[in-house]
């Protein structure tokens, strides 16, 4: 799987299905490593793969913490609270720095993880296989009597939003609100198309 990836690097970013192959084999390759090092590497594998997704084990516990935290009150519907801790799992900049970790780890070059341009290339392909693909959260064990998150998607649009335009929108639904909590991924303003 190494010298499959090798020669997907080698040949460059050039669609979505070159990134979508590169994480499938990726995908492959993570099956004997640990997982809670490459968390958010595994995260992007298993969501970029499925039209929807249920039940993302690497995702559970993390939610799971999320869902503690509102129900507990401690985290309201502020949605740049909500915001910063969502980035530490789907953000580019944690998944840039797993991959330059895991490279390293197997030697693999990988020039696109450290030249601006070609990581604008990748991540931009990356971006469009993640939009409208939710990830929901049916099984998401919850002990609380309020508050469960339902579902976790990534859109162009998101409601009240205005003045952004370019951005890629995180929300999050919960089950006592027909509102989303949402907020705009930073990273993505000016890259959509």
């Amino acid at each position: 799987m190494k010298e499959t990836i090798e020669k997907i690097i080698d040949k460059g970013f050039k669609s979505e299905a070159d990134v979508n192959y590169f994480f499938s084999s990726i995908r492959i390759l993570l099956e004997d490593e640990n997982t809670e090092q490459f968390r958010v590497i595994k995260f992007y594998s298993d969501w970029i793969l499925h039209k929807k997704k249920d039940n993302i084990k690497e995702m559970y516990n993390y939610f799971e913490e999320l869902n503690r935290l509102f129900n507990k009150r401690e985290v309201l519907w502020d949605r740049h609270v909500v915001n910063k801790y969502i980035e530490e799992l789907t953000s580019f900049i944690h998944l840039k720095d797993q991959l330059k970790i895991l490279f390293k780890k197997i030697n693999i070059p990988a020039v696109f993880l450290y030249e601006d341009e070609l990581w604008y290339l990748f991540s931009n392909y990356l971006r469009k296989l993640i939009i409208n693909k939710p990830i929901n959260f049916d099984r998401l064990k919850s002990d609380f009597k309020y508050r469960k998150i339902s579902k976790f998607v990534v859109a162009k649009i998101a409601p009240f939003m205005v003045g952004i335009e370019d951005a890629l929108y995180w929300m999050i639904f919960i089950n006592t609100s027909s509102f989303p909590l949402h907020g705009v991924i930073p990273e993505s303003i000016g890259l959509v198309d």
